[in-house]
């Protein structure tokens, strides 16, 4: 279907598949182009879906290019899904007081060029509730062209959403999260997780990119991280607010600020996290917090630091930033703050016997 309007419209229990193309030029769906206010439910396709020509200004979705203020669930996609504009394994763009949820890409190829790509979501400005992939998930370009796991771009909220597939952002603009590759300052990212591998030429994160919004109780369990520019175990740059989050995967970047929650903290917040994963870099290298310049409160790490011009257990550099009460196990780092040493004493050395006896449990 090219258009449905309207609550009473639905389309419900259609399955697109076969060796079939579904392409467009303005909003292209493997199931609806455009649903503006409708529901969308148990849907399914795994055609190819692309546009035909190379405007920047296209919603493509596997199941429904542009979902305005309308309803998709327990929808799936497995095919191939590419574009210049917004692209999404399941909906391109989802706007409005719109809502996808238990929708699933499941291994379907998702590419985006020049705007957000998504293996679930391309750019999200409502609620995308209870999704997955498990699909590769690439974005090349300039800083328009996120790339994420789950939602590509997200100025909305995206809660208990999970990703294992690689995500990778290439190019200028490359930046990528495990779950959403940019979370806006009006952006909420909750509940997440992540396993899978992300790489990304400018911001990396194992749940988030580029945060200037909130991410609250999500995890990297798994997946391993890595990036040119700033890379975090959960978020790669933070403008905005981290909190109860933690990492367990390895870390890895260059000649840049990589941390084992944070790479590059710039003026945000920081609070209630931990990090276990190894974490190393050529340039700024923290166990939870490569370079700040804003605040890291109640935050600990266990993971081996190493590399770097400044390595801290808990901060690689501290800019003009604010560190209270953070902790990193003893060994693993030979100072709790690279630079400048006069704040180690906010960042305490800890034996892994008292980690072990619960001395900070009140963290976890």
């Amino acid at each position: 279907f090219g258009y449905m309007s309207g609550t009473n419209s639905a389309v419900r229990n259609l399955t697109v598949s076969g060796t079939v193309s579904v392409i467009g030029n303005s909003y292209v769906g493997g199931v609806v182009g455009y649903n503006n206010g409708g529901t969308i439910e148990n849907c399914h396709n795994t055609a190819t879906v692309s546009e035909s020509g190379s405007d920047t200004d296209i919603r493509i979705g596997g199941v429904v290019g542009w979902n305005d203020k309308g309803t998709v669930k327990n929808c799936s996609n497995t095919g191939k899904v590419s574009g210049e504009g917004s692209v999404g394994g399941v909906v391109g763009e989802n706007s409005g007081i719109g809502t996808v949820t238990n929708c699933h890409n499941n291994a379907g190829t998702v590419s985006g060029d020049d705007n957000p790509a998504g293996g679930v979501v391309g750019e999200n400005g409502g609620t995308v509730e209870n999704c997955s992939n498990t699909g590769k998930v690439s974005g090349t370009g300039g800083m328009q062209a996120p790339a994420g796991g789950v939602v590509g771009q997200n100025r909305g909220t995206v809660k208990n959403c999970f990703n294992t597939g690689t995500v990778s952002g290439i190019g200028v603009g490359g930046s990528a999260g495990g779950v959403v590759g940019w979370n806006s300052g009006s952006g909420t990212v909750a509940n997440c997780s992540n396993t899978g591998t992300v790489s990304g030429n400018v911001f990396a994160g194992g749940v988030v990119g580029q945060n200037g919004g909130t991410v609250t109780n999500c995890h990297n369990t798994t997946g391993t991280v890595s990036g040119e520019g700033p890379a975090g175990g959960v978020v790669g740059q933070n403008g905005g607010t981290v909190e109860n989050c933690s990492n367990a995967g390895e870390v890895s970047g260059s000649v840049d600020s990589t941390g084992g929650v944070v790479g590059y903290n710039f003026g945000g917040t920081v609070t209630n996290c931990y990090n276990t994963g190894e974490v190393s870099d050529d340039g700024y290298v923290g166990g939870v917090v490569g370079q700040n310049s804003g605040t890291v409160t109640n935050c600990y790490n266990t993971g081996e630091v190493s590399g770097g011009s400044s390595v801290g257990g808990v901060v690689g550099y501290n800019v003009v930033g604010t560190v209270e009460n953070c902790y990193y196990e003893q060994g693993k780092a030979a100072s709790g703050i690279g630079s400048p040493e006069a704040s180690n004493t906010d960042a305490e050395p800890k034996t892994s016997t008292q980690f072990a006896s619960g001395e900070v449990a009140w963290l976890l």
